[in-house]
């Protein structure tokens, strides 16, 4: 059986229903600077690894398993081979942590941070060569948008989003000059967080916005 080709009026008509939504532009840059990526090292990095370690590093080191699948989105079991294989080249150390020793953190040992310092290096050619056509406004206006887009993704896979998603967005929120929200997600962020070094970051951002 020979199947209809779509008419050209039919193509025209969603192509410029396509034109009118960012979100499917979004997933095709994704899936493009991904496939960039990869043709520029040739497939040569493991670019999960160095995600879950670069998560592991903006947070200060430390992370649950369960924190990590939270912000990569993906599920708990999925991480623990991913972790195993991390402490096996001894990028990561498993830590005991709490007054009952049944949270285990994930901690970065020197030879991850290492590595992320050489993905860093690797990388920053390519980050030019992408980031030719913008300036450095263009530039700061795309890393915050990108956090905020990140940070909301967390947020909405999330039953119970953690203190560093509420703080990272309020920076976030801070940078693009929206006050109201920015408060509101700090003073969140101070709620849930039982990391001293992450509520003292959050009443500092805070004070700053409240001019105190």
């Amino acid at each position: 059986m020979t199947e209809r080709l779509a008419r050209r009026g039919e193509i025209k008509k969603v192509a410029t229903a396509l034109k009118s939504r960012e979100f499917p532009r979004l997933v095709v840059f994704a899936d493009m600077l991904t496939r960039y990526i990869d043709i520029k090292f040739e497939g040569k990095v493991n670019w999960v690894r160095a995600i879950a370690l670069m998560h592991i590093v903006s947070r200060g080191g430390s992370l649950t398993a369960s924190q990590l699948g939270r912000l990569m989105l993906r599920p708990n079991y999925s991480m623990t081979g991913l972790i195993d294989d991390l402490e096996k080249d001894g990028l990561v150390a498993r830590e005991r942590t709490g007054k009952d020793r049944r949270t285990i953190d994930v901690r970065l040992t020197a030879a991850g941070l290492a590595f992320i310092m050489q993905c860093f290096r690797d990388t920053d050619l390519v980050e030019d060569e992408a980031m030719f056509s913008l300036d450095k406004n263009e530039i700061d206006m795309l890393r915050n948008l990108i956090r905020r887009l990140r940070q909301t993704l967390i947020e909405k896979t999330s039953k119970h989003p953690d203190a560093w998603v509420y703080y990272s967005r309020g920076i976030s929120y801070k940078a693009l000059g929206k006050k109201a929200e920015a408060v509101a997600d700090l003073k969140t962020c101070i709620e849930l967080s039982r990391d001293r070094s992450l509520t003292k970051a959050a009443r500092r951002e805070l004070n700053e916005l409240l001019g105190e």
